[in-house]
């Protein structure tokens, strides 16, 4: 019964994932992240999964501009074919967007990565992290993993204290 019920978190996660459109906003789709997300997968020797494509528009750096966050998936072509989930940075410049940061931020034995917000200068992630008895396939417990932009590098900030303000 424990299976059955992981096997149906993990299902569900991907129809969120999959179904879940790009936060309207300034070129959430661009050619820049397109070919930048292209090279990171020939890079790994891999392919991405554009349906699991997500991304969210908000200002990262604090300069009024909207950036963007966006998470994506790689398939590598490794022995046991795993799915990487990553999460790039884009700054909005006065002429285009450009590729600021990465991050590995999920995949399988790692966490599942669902969604993205942006919420004061910070990327927060909604996830699904491993439990003691999880299987490799399906992580049960609900969480959140927070990122900031910072020198050049997406560095993920420890969660605040229980009952502490957001």
């Amino acid at each position: 019964m424990i299976r059955f019920a992981g096997l149906l978190r993990f299902l569900a996660g991907l129809l969120l994932v999959a179904a879940a459109p790009a936060v309207a906003g300034k070129s959430t789709t661009d050619a820049a992240i397109d070919r930048w997300i292209e090279a990171h997968a020939r890079k790994l020797k891999g392919v991405e999964q554009p349906m699991a494509r997500y991304a969210v528009v908000g200002d990262l750096d604090g300069d009024g501009r909207h950036d963007v966050a966006v998470l994506y998936t790689i398939d590598d072509a490794s022995p046991g074919n795993r799915s990487l989930r990553y999460l790039a940075a884009f700054h909005r410049s006065a002429r285009a967007l450009e590729f600021k940061a990465h991050a590995l931020v999920g995949g399988r034995g790692i966490r599942e990565v669902n969604r993205a917000t942006i919420l004061g200068r910070m990327i927060e992630l909604e996830t699904l992290e491993y439990a003691v008895l999880d299987e490799a396939c399906c992580p049960s417990t609900a969480a959140r993993a927070r990122y900031r932009l910072t020198e050049g590098r997406l560095v993920r900030v420890k969660a605040p204290k229980p009952g502490a303000q957001r």
